[in-house]
């Protein structure tokens, strides 16, 4: 009723409620308002957001996983479908799209292995779009610019 007043309006389409006792999720029934919306109970399997991390009593990893390696590989498309030349692009993989994976670390668990797929499926990329040769070395990617290498950022050392 407040919030009417002051013209303030809450999405309650967005809003839903998790009942937890003893540790486990319970079935209730939805909270009714004043105003005659309810705001929906959070059903078996359902996951809320909460800044960009899938929850319900504890952090969605598989969805996560899947979720972050969907996303980072779709920014390492679009940075190689681009016409910009290979210095930029390799910047911008490592600025652009090992950021999501980055603000992951937190509270994905991820494995030394899942990673390592996650930097061959990547150098897969860079040759399948030209950015590479499929018999360039690969230590030499990830060497840093200065040392002559193309400098990019092994998700497997920036997650860990």
């Amino acid at each position: 009723i407040f919030s009417a007043d002051i013209g303030m309006d809450f999405g309650v389409t967005k809003c839903a409620k998790l009942a937890i006792r003893k540790g486990k999720v319970i079935a209730t029934e939805g909270i009714k308002l004043p105003d005659g919306r309810e705001i929906k109970n959070l059903e078996k399997g359902d996951s809320y957001k909460y800044l960009g991390v899938l929850e319900l009593d504890e952090v969605q990893c598989k969805d996560m996983k899947t979720k972050l390696t969907k996303e980072y590989f779709r920014r390492v498309r679009k940075l190689l479908r681009s016409k910009i030349d290979g210095g930029n692009v390799i910047c911008g993989i490592n600025t652009w799209a090992v950021s999501v994976l980055r603000y992951s670390a937190s509270f994905v668990n991820w494995t030394r292995d899942e990673l390592r797929v996650l930097d061959r499926k990547t150098r897969k990329y860079l040759t399948m779009y030209g950015a590479l040769h499929s018999r360039d070395s690969v230590a030499r990617i990830y060497l840093p610019r200065k040392k002559g290498g193309r400098g990019l950022i092994s998700v497997e050392d920036c997650v860990d």
